[in-house]
C-alpha cells in the first residue's frame, strides 16, 4: 500500500480519506498521450482527528490491549466506512491510500502516528482484506 500524508491549517481539525486503486506504471512516452487517472474506490471526510498509535494501546505487564476511546473511534469509522463501501466484497489489487489532515495548529507531529488507526478501520469494515495491500 502507498501512502501519501498532507497536514493544511484549517479551524476544525478533521481527517480526509481516499483509497484509490494504485496506479500502474507508464512509461515516458506514454504520459504524454494522457495517462490513466487512478479510478477512486472510496472517499470519506471524518470530523476530528484519528487517534495516535499511544492513545489506540495501551500496555499492561507484557499484554497489549486496545483502550475503550480507541476501540470506540475505530468501531464508527469502521461502520461509516462499511456503509460507503456497500456491502461489496474486500477489495484484494494494490490500493492508494490518500489521507489529507486539516488542522488549527502549528505544531509538528508525526503522521504516521494517526495513520494505524485508519488503516486498521478499512480493514476492520471489509473494504481491504489486508492493511499490507
Amino acid at each position: 500500500m502507498s501512502k501519501s500524508h498532507k497536514i493544511t491549517r484549517h479551524k476544525n481539525p478533521n481527517a480526509t480519506l481516499f483509497v484509490t486503486r494504485r496506479k500502474a506504471k507508464i512509461p515516458r512516452w506514454r504520459k504524454k498521450e494522457g495517462a490513466e487517472k487512478l479510478r477512486e474506490l472510496l472517499s470519506l471526510e471524518l470530523e476530528g482527528l484519528p487517534p495516535t498509535v499511544n492513545h489506540l494501546y495501551r500496555n499492561f505487564r507484557h499484554w497489549r490491549y486496545k483502550t475503550v476511546s480507541g476501540r470506540k473511534y475505530q468501531e464508527e469509522v469502521s461502520r461509516l466506512l462499511y456503509e460507503t463501501w456497500k456491502n461489496q466484497p474486500p477489495y484484494e489489487e494494490p490500493v492508494e491510500l490518500r489521507i489529507t489532515f486539516t488542522v488549527n495548529s502549528r505544531c509538528k507531529w508525526d503522521i504516521d502516528n494517526r495513520v494505524k488507526a485508519l488503516q486498521d478501520c478499512l480493514s476492520m469494515a471489509g473494504v481491504l482484506n489486508d492493511d499490507r495491500q
